[in-house]
């Protein structure tokens, strides 16, 4: 019996998309890609190039004179301002109202806060860490009863983030 040549044109287009398919993949995809899991292993040595954008807490404290020190007395003093407000394109000298990134919404703090606070096994015990966000606050945020806590609870509400000490008074 004899293939069809409908049959014979669809299998034709099926082999010959599969073939440029493939070509096209191994064009596109880079040499290094898979080194690393799911990543390209030439990465690292291009970053490791790369000039450092973070200008650093200084440069911050040029305005920010008074949050500058609160932050280097407290608890977050050794962290760069970077870390929690994020670092605009290097070379960029102007002030983070062109740059609505880097200023902190309350939303955006508790990702800030979480990113080093939320529980993980292999930091340090004395590290302060959270396992259960609700459940923190219903034992440690004596002005906030466990009914309202919900989404719009933040580490914010209690924590000075500059000196995030419990300090009820002034963000409660």
């Amino acid at each position: 019996m004899r293939t069809p040549k409908h049959l014979k044109r669809a299998l034709w287009i099926i082999a010959l998309l599969f073939v440029a398919g493939n070509a096209v993949r191994l064009l596109a995809v880079p040499e290094s890609f898979g080194q690393f899991g799911e990543f390209r292993g030439a990465h690292l040595s291009e970053e490791r190039e790369r000039d450092p954008v973070h200008r650093g807490s200084e440069v911050c404290g040029e305005c920010h004179d008074e949050r500058l020190e609160e932050k280097n007395n407290g608890a977050h003093g050794p962290i760069p301002c970077e870390n929690c407000h994020f670092q605009p394109y290097a070379g960029d000298e102007t002030h983070p109202e062109a740059h609505p990134e880097i200023s902190q919404s309350p939303d955006r703090s508790q990702r800030a806060c979480l990113t080093c606070h939320q529980y993980f096994p292999a930091r340090p015990q004395a590290f302060p860490q959270l396992a259960n966000f609700p459940e923190h606050i219903a034992t440690n945020g004596p002005k906030l009863k466990k009914d309202d806590v919900g989404a719009h609870t933040l580490c914010v509400h209690c924590h000075n983030p500059h000196d995030p000490k419990i300090d009820l008074g002034q963000n409660g």
